[in-house]
């Protein structure tokens, strides 16, 4: 599941609008491959690239490609048996991109 947030100098808090616009923060909750498509075309990522934000397994790292910044880590989860899940950030001149597969 997609949601975009907006916020302006002058609003206190994050606005959800529908559509994607540069300084948008693009938050994708429970991942599917399908979302992961559509995040690849926005961001200009590969697809292979952001597979590994599905992966409940993935270890922390940090990946620079191009103009943007993907940190996979791991944040505590009180719904995942592993107690920790993958949590993925994209930082790109355009976009702020949150990823979680669950």
């Amino acid at each position: 599941m997609i949601n975009i947030y907006f916020k302006t100098i002058r609003d206190k808090k994050f606005k959800q609008i529908d559509q994607f616009r540069v300084g948008c923060w693009i938050n994708v909750e429970d991942a599917t491959v399908e979302d992961l498509e559509k995040i690849a075309d926005l961001s200009e990522l590969e697809y292979f690239d952001l597979q590994d934000s599905l992966d409940i397994f993935e270890i922390p790292r940090v990946e620079r490609q191009d103009d943007k910044t993907l940190i996979f880590v791991r944040n505590p989860s009180e719904k995942s048996e592993l107690y920790t899940e993958i949590l993925t950030i994209i930082l790109s001149k355009k976009f702020l991109i949150t990823i979680s597969p669950s």
